[in-house]
């Protein structure tokens, strides 16, 4: 049974920009009041149809990740303080990031990503959200 009251991903598309993924989060996912970026760059996510680009930003409240589509809008998905579960480094570049889900208690991204300090700062991150 999924709890309501925690904190939870979810999965939109993104409005689309022809200035590329920056534009279309910005677009999409406007910073708040306060929010600020701790982190941004390029990743590859694995997905069933393969390992497209896509975006990561880590800012003060939330983690997006923006994966690129050839066919259709893009999507993000945004993770919320609270909702982060874990970060691990599995292989090389590649890390593991769980989360709950928009319907589910925990969903994977697995992603590469060439980001200096990335686990440590999704450690960290992880370390100072509230407690749910």
């Amino acid at each position: 049974m999924v709890d309501d009251r925690e904190p939870r991903a979810q999965v939109l598309n993104a409005a689309y920009a022809f200035a590329g993924m920056t534009a279309e989060l910005e677009k999409t996912m406007p910073l708040g009041n306060g929010e600020t970026i701790i982190a941004q760059g390029n990743v590859r996510v694995r997905t069933w149809y393969g390992e497209p680009r896509s975006l990561l930003r880590l800012t003060n409240r939330r983690l997006f990740i923006l994966v690129h589509r050839a066919f259709g809008p893009d999507r993000i998905t945004v993770v919320p303080a609270g909702a982060l579960q874990s970060a691990d480094q599995q292989s090389g570049s590649w890390l593991t990031i769980t989360f709950r889900g928009p319907r589910t208690k925990s969903d994977t991204f697995r992603m590469q990503s060439f980001l200096l300090g990335l686990l440590d700062l999704l450690k960290q991150w992880l370390i100072d959200q509230p407690p749910s």
